[in-house]
């Protein structure tokens, strides 16, 4: 939007009852704001279901770059919290035998990149 006067009139109707209001506002140093959309991380984790042990693959542009792994049960509260380096692409988890079976949703951050997957632990 550019620098400027501009008038707005909006005609409102409720209950029978017709108004017109007219506003004027004024423009002076508009300021433009974008938002960068998070980039997907591509991921997979196998096997699954599983017994709590299992292996999350990560896309060649994340390796040797520092992971952050969440883990949330099915009411929304994180589980499980983790760093890793991803080496060869992929990265061993042996969760505690003490996590309930269940749905989970995993979280992998790197940065502005995000992946999101649902697992089943069995045991």
């Amino acid at each position: 939007m550019t620098p400027g006067v501009f008038k707005d009139t909006v005609n409102n109707t409720f209950v029978g009852i017709a108004d017109i209001s007219t506003w004027n506002f004024t423009v002076e140093n508009p300021v433009y704001a974008s938002v960068d959309d998070e980039k997907i991380i591509k991921a997979g984790i196998f096997p699954n279901p599983s017994n709590g042990r299992f292996i999350i693959e990560v896309d060649e542009a994340l390796k040797g770059k520092k992971v952050e792994m969440k883990i949330f049960n099915i009411v929304g509260q994180e589980v499980y919290n983790r760093m890793f380096v991803s080496i060869n692409g992929q990265e061993r988890i042996e969760l505690d035998e003490a996590m309930p079976n269940g749905i989970y949703i995993i979280n992998l951050f790197e940065g502005r990149n995000k992946f999101t997957e649902r697992i089943v632990i069995d045991k």
